[in-house]
């Protein structure tokens, strides 16, 4: 625990805008990626006159069935984020979330049963938009598919370095958008938050193992990341980035697990003269890619894993398609190896824009030589409930 406090305590300089903060430290249990559609909602505060807060929720159902497992889940989710200003430049951010905790056994069929409440992100944020300090709990900005990728399926693999749950502090330096879009380095330390906060309650999961897990408390986790927004690249909308990652061993004595994680996405818009997006007729196409790859995975030494992760996303007017694929490719470091695939489609559209969002999905997946179809269909919901001015006009 004092190793913990600690890491918690570091004080680093740093920077970057908050916009940039919030892309970089995505939510970690639930998914929240349909918040984005109303990030504008949280982030402007022209003629600020004391704390404002901002509390936004995401309802979501959504019913998955493996062919291979022959399951079927139906949940439903609630992400709630709270965002309070304290100062143009102090934030604080708090997610909760109820969400389905529990893996159902082969043959079984859960119908609002294993969802547990608890907390996703604890943390603040000081920025001056050149210089920002983040500490808390939080999901370690490492890769981007996994936040990124919108489809109902395409975080399956990708998932796998999501590594949420982290306590620790991150530092910023940016150079802030003078046309040549924003670039930060960002670096940090951290370890496994093993405390109360890391339990769910409803459906218990109990708090986060530290013993004998990767990046556990044997020793501290750090990351080192550079990343690019808004980069005016024929259009200005290329996102790009590269990390580094080191995880404390599994125990005493082992490896450390060490990530490099690049790359891309960019928005292209073909159809966006101001008559065609009123009409409801904006069209753009957003490729993305990602490779990552780790030494003495899992904290085995010897052991290896690679990730490529290709995407991309249509969108006109309400409707969205999603393609993406990703190639997970592991050695063990026994001798055993695997060549894993997962190729995901999406079709969602948007009712009442932006309030509500229907996705249907369709995945076929092949893990140790077992092939896998995956069919799903969420309904999303994120709505701001709360924008109130402590102190106002």
């Amino acid at each position: 625990m004092n190793a913990r406090i600690a890491i918690a305590a570091v004080v680093a300089a740093c920077a970057a805008a908050p916009q940039a903060l919030a892309q970089q430290n995505p939510q970690a249990k639930s998914d929240r990626r349909a918040f984005t559609r109303i990030a504008d909602l949280f982030a402007d505060f022209d003629g600020w006159h004391g704390p404002v807060m901002n509390f936004g929720i995401q309802p979501q159902l959504s019913w998955t069935y493996s062919e291979a497992n022959d399951t079927n889940v139906v949940t439903g989710s609630l992400a709630m984020s709270s965002y309070t200003w304290i100062t143009p430049t102090l934030t604080t951010v708090v997610n909760l979330s109820i969400d389905q905790v529990r893996d159902p056994d082969p043959g079984e069929t859960l119908v609002f049963n294993g969802e547990g409440f608890g907390v996703d992100d604890l943390y603040f944020n000081w920025s001056d938009q050149r210089l920002g300090l983040q500490g808390g709990i939080f999901t370690v900005p490492f890769g981007f598919s996994w936040n990124t990728l919108p489809g109902v399926f395409d975080g399956e693999f990708v998932g796998d370095y999501q590594f949420d749950g982290r306590v620790g502090a991150l530092g910023l330096l940016s150079t802030g958008n003078d046309g040549g879009g924003v670039h930060a380095l960002q670096f940090g330390a951290f370890t496994i938050d093993g405390s109360f906060l890391s339990k769910t309650v409803l459906y218990d999961s109990g708090p986060a193992q530290t013993d004998g897990v990767v990046g556990g408390d044997d020793g501290a986790s750090w990351l080192v990341s550079y990343t690019a927004s808004d980069v005016p690249l024929l259009y200005p909308s290329l996102n790009y980035q590269v990390s580094f990652l080191s995880q404390s061993s599994a125990g005493d004595g082992g490896p450390r697990e060490n990530g490099l994680s690049a790359g891309l996405n960019w928005t292209i818009p073909i159809i966006d003269d101001v008559m065609s997006t009123v009409d409801g007729k904006f069209f753009s196409i957003a490729p993305s890619f990602e490779y990552v790859h780790f030494w003495d995975w899992q904290g085995v030494d010897g052991a290896n894993a690679d990730y490529f992760t290709p995407g991309v996303t249509f969108a006109y007017g309400d409707w969205e398609v999603d393609l993406a694929a990703t190639w997970r490719n592991t050695d063990d470091g026994f001798g055993n190896e695997s060549d894993d695939l997962l190729l995901s489609a999406t079709l969602g559209y948007t009712f009442f824009s932006p309030q509500v969002q229907m996705q249907v999905g369709y995945a076929y997946q092949e893990v140790g030589g077992v092939d896998d179809h995956l069919v799903g269909v969420q309904v999303n919901m994120p709505i701001n409930v709360l924008s109130y001015a402590l102190f106002g006009k």
